[in-house]
């Protein structure tokens, strides 16, 4: 049977939808991609590309010759895309080795330079021939191989195609493909031949290796050598009516390598019609294989197996990753290239396009590049182009090869396209500070960031939930410091699960341990038996893949976990709610060390409850004290209104009954009001402070209360030990989260609600440790941050190492993140020229300041050109005397925006100063 199939690939998950054309090298024939033709209205097709040491670049295929015919063909471009005159003539090179078809599918150099083309020789329609021919540096055929530089191998009487060669250190050749074995099936063919073209009979049986890999039709498309000499061939197999991937490893004499799946041999099923075109080896010995599977419509499938020949199961899911751009049209892809940072570059064709996909070394898409990894470019709307090579240049631009139509749409030509290493991300961090982040992109998505943590390597973690088609999944997120996506955790720097596919699930808090090597994530999964929700719990590792879940039923009802903290010998601390058929009852559980079940040495079986009132009791945030003991807070109904409610357990569960009484401690701001304690901290003294919010009467403040270690209010703080305040006069406020300066400091983070215009805003507060407000802080000591004309929504705060805060939540339909220095003004990016349209109109000289609008009646923008990288600082001044800085610290080379806020200053004259190290520029400001 001869090859009657094109080889097609199977879903396992999608990879977002269409992507937008990425960056071109328009250093590369002045637009970024080249087309040459060979004979006039004749097609020509490029199916391999390599590149030389001094950055030329050769493509390799065949073209149509005056009678119908097809021609090995070579073409060498120089560096810049334009043809290279001094190789054969005009920089083109056309080889007929017999009078039918000859078909160059494969390209290589050896280590003198001289180059190497691999296919087949039809001696007729239905008997094919191994074909090889080498040329020296210059494009004549090299007469020292074969007969006048070509070489011709019959390995049956039928059909012998070679797909792919390889240079051996010794300069001998491998040539991979397949033969027909007589018995109406094709075999893995490999032939090795000495540097002078004549088979090599230390290899297999005078230089040929057949291998059937299954009992039907098998063919390598690839093949690679490893370090130690042994070679690696892929492809496909054929099992019943479809084929499956198929690898084949040899020792160097062409054994099979029995050390390499089972004898020699590896073979992965997917559902449907699946082939590997390409491999490649990464130094350690891996092997990423990719291709495509599929029957009517194919899509890139991409495996990566250990040196044994078993999937690897640290790359993708289960070592395998599907990438879906075109769920219409559907992707074929053919060749594979691996940087040298180990990330993974595919060259594919969708749509009748180029497209190039890198992935991070971990197979999750690369977010820089492209859009979510993918560049697609189109040649000419005349008809079909396909990329069938692809090569990556010493300086990290990649090239692609495969044909196109011409410009009149008459025949097919050689395509080429050269890409820079196009979407790397400003430096600073994000976008006047702030980031926000739609984080299921298949679907429009409600994303929301409920809790924030920083690791030691300062990346910063968020973790919430995206809402879509009436279900919930647990989302999670990682920046770099700079507040750009963390590309090598999980999927883009995203992740998003659903364990139960159709079910809800959602995160709401955060542990992070190096020591232990895994991120604990709690909050809530439905169960659809019961009906209701019960406490999730979820392990990822720091690379941001899910190690295991578990959904804890503990009432007759809803079950949620709203907080999570790390004992110091590892095992966790949850609490939350639980249903117990009329109302809420505090919960908490304790799991062991890296196990997501009860720790039943705790409480008797993992598991407690606590009804504090008879009413609905709320708890909302844990913290674990360096004596072991555990504080809770939240809130509870007092059979009027809800109180601020804090209880101590002992390590082992019990109440700690030298707290408050039985280990209960409760505070009212006033007999009508509703208070509620959302966060907890742990002073290094053992003093106990929470912060959340109270009643009124007719809008919210936020509150601070801190407690004496024996639950007793803390006196030395404001007084009685209770601060009370609004971020805006009468606005509406809740406070979310609190977090503990070094320096004893304590800051607040929520939100406000002014009006149905305005809506809310992210919002800070900072206090001294006496409960005073922090002046150096923002206005007054508060800061609030507009992301958009959508509401904004802080849920979770963090602190860094360096003192910067880090607070997260939602903006709109997105999950927002914002990082402020210590002074409280917002950490800003370097735009490299004019900040937005009204601005643009104005010419920004270097060393200039620009106040945009002014007068201003609520926001603007200070634009400062630095001439120079150096330390800057922006104040606010009245008449008399300093109000605020809005900025301390080093400013990039470059154009700057620092937001203005007018907050609560009330019209009239101001003045802004801007001093650095080559200048003291003061600038009037007019509030209306």
């Amino acid at each position: 049977m001869k090859r009657t199939f094109y080889t097609t690939c199977l879903l396992l998950t999608c990879i977002t939808g269409t992507a937008q054309p990425g960056s071109l090298d328009m250093s590369f024939d002045n637009d970024g991609k080249v087309t040459t033709h060979f004979q006039l209205y004749n097609d020509a097709i490029s199916k391999a590309t390599v590149i030389q040491s001094d950055g030329k670049i050769i493509v390799a295929g065949y073209s149509y010759n005056n009678s119908s015919k097809h021609d090995f063909t070579v073409a060498r471009y120089n560096t810049n895309g334009t043809i290279d005159n001094s190789f054969g003539a005009n920089g083109i090179v056309i080889t007929a080795i017999s009078s039918n078809d000859d078909e160059a599918n494969a390209v290589a150099l050896q280590g003198d330079g001289k180059i190497v083309v691999a296919g087949y020789s039809a001696k007729s329609s239905s008997d094919l021939d191994f074909a090889v021919v080498r040329y020296n540096v210059n494009g004549t055929p090299d007469n020292t191989f074969g007969i006048n530089g070509i070489v011709s191998t019959a390995l049956g009487s039928d059909w012998d195609v070679i797909n792919s060669i390889a240079i051996q250190q010794d300069g001998k050749i491998v040539a991979a493909g397949y033969t027909y074995n007589g018995n109406a099936k094709n075999d893995i063919a490999i032939v090795r031949y000495n540097v002078n073209g004549t088979p090599d009979n230390a290899f297999g049986i005078n230089g040929i290796v057949i291998t059937a890999v299954g009992s039907l039709n098998d063919e390598a498309n690839s093949v690679k050598i490893q370090q130690d000499g042994k070679i690696v061939a892929g492809g496909c197999s054929q099992y019943s009516a479809n084929y499956d991937f198929a690898l084949a490893r040899y020792n160097a004499d062409g054994s099979p390598d029995n050390t390499f799946g089972a004898g020699g041999k590896v073979t992965t099923h997917f559902a449907s019609n699946s082939s590997i075109n390409s491999i490649a080896i990464l130094k350690n010995g891996k092997i990423v294989a990719a291709g495509y599977y599929g029957s009517s419509i194919t899509h890139i499938a991409m495996i990566r197996y250990k040196p044994n020949g078993k999937p690897d199961k640290t790359f993708g899911s289960e070592g395998i990753v599907i990438t879906n751009i075109d769920l219409l049209n559907g992707e074929l892809c053919y060749s594979v290239a691996i940087r040298p940072d180990n990330k993974i570059v595919l060259g594919c064709t969708s749509d009748k396009n180029f497209v190039v996909v890198r992935y991070d070394s971990n197979g999750a898409p690369d977010d820089n590049f492209g859009s979510h990894g993918i560049v697609k470019t189109i040649f000419t709307g005349y008809g079909s182009s396909a990329a069938y090579a692809i090569a990556i240049q010493g300086n990290g631009k990649i090239l692609m090869a495969g044909y196109t139509y011409d410009s009149s749409g008459s025949c097919y030509v050689f395509a080429i396209a050269r890409y820079n290493i196009n979407g790397s991300l400003d430096n600073n961090f994000a976008s006047g500070g702030i980031v926000t982040t739609n984080v299921k992109d298949l679907n429009p998505s409600i994303d929301v960031g409920q809790s924030v943590a920083i690791q030691e390597d300062g990346k910063i973690i968020t973790a919430g939930y995206s809402y879509t088609n009436f279900s919930s999944d647990l989302s999670l997120c990682r920046l770099n410091a700079d507040g750009q996506p963390d590309n090598t955790f999980a999927s883009g720097g995203k992740a998003t699960s659903n364990f139960l596919p159709g079910n809800s699930f959602a995160a709401y808090s955060i542990a992070l341990s190096t020591q232990w090597d895994n991120i604990w994530i709690v909050g809530k999964s439905y169960n659809p038996l019961a009906g209701n929700d019960d406490f999730g719990l979820f392990i990822y590792d720091f690379n941001g893949y899910n190690l295991g879940y578990n959904h804890i039923a503990i009432g007759n009802g809803d079950d949620i976990a709203y907080a999570v903290a790390r004992q110091a010998d590892g095992k966790i601390i949850v609490a939350g709610i639980s249903h117990n058929g009329n109302n809420y009852d505090f919960a908490l559980i304790r799991c062991p060390v890296g196990v997501i079940s009860p720790d039943a040495s705790f409480s008797g079986d993992g598991k407690l409850t606590k009804d504090i009132a008879g009413g609905n009791d709320y708890a909302y945030a844990v913290a674990i004290q360096t004596d072991g003991k555990i504080v809770v807070t939240g809130a509870s109904f007092n059979g009027t209104n809800y109180d601020i409610a804090l209880l101590r357990y002992l390590s082992d569960g019990n109440p700690d009954n030298s707290f408050g009484s039985d280990g209960i401690v409760k505070t009212s701001l006033s007999k009508t009001s509703n208070d509620y304690g959302r966060s907890v901290k742990i002073q290094p003294d053992g003093k106990i402070v929470v912060a959340g919010y109270t009643s009124n009467g007719s809008a919210n403040d936020f509150i601070i209360v801190r407690y004496n270690s024996n639950g007793v209010l803390d006196n030395s703080f404001n007084s009685n030990g209770i601060v009370s305040g609004s971020f805006e006069g009468t606005s509406n406020d809740f406070c979310n989260s609190i977090a503990l300066q070094q320096d004893g400091k304590i800051v607040i983070g929520g939100y406000y609600y002014k009006n149905s215009v305005n809506k809310t805003d992210f919002a800070l507060a900072r206090y001294l440790s006496n409960g005073k407000p922090d002046g150096s802080f923002g206005l007054t000591g508060k800061v609030s941050t507009d992301f958009s004309s959508a509401d904004d929504f802080e849920n979770s705060m963090a602190i860094q190492p360096d003192g910067k805060i880090v607070v997260a939540g939602s903006s709109g339909n997105d999950l927002a993140l914002a990082r402020y220095n210590s002074s409280g003004t917002l950490i800003l990016k370097s735009v490299p020229g004019n900040t937005g349209d009204k601005i643009s109109k104005n010419k920004i000289e270097p060393g200039s300041v620009i106040l945009f609008p002014n007068p201003v009646s609520s926001k603007g923008a200070i634009i400062i050109s630095n001439p120079e990288t150096e330390n800057t600082t922006v104040e606010l001044w009245d008449a008399s005397r300093k109000l605020r800085t809005m900025y301390d610290g080093i400013l990039l080379q470059g154009i700057h925006q620092i937001e203005f806020n007018r907050e609560n200053l009330p019209a009239g004259v101001y003045f802004l100063r801007i001093i650095n190290n080559s200048q003291a520029v003061t600038k009037k400001l007019v509030i209306e």
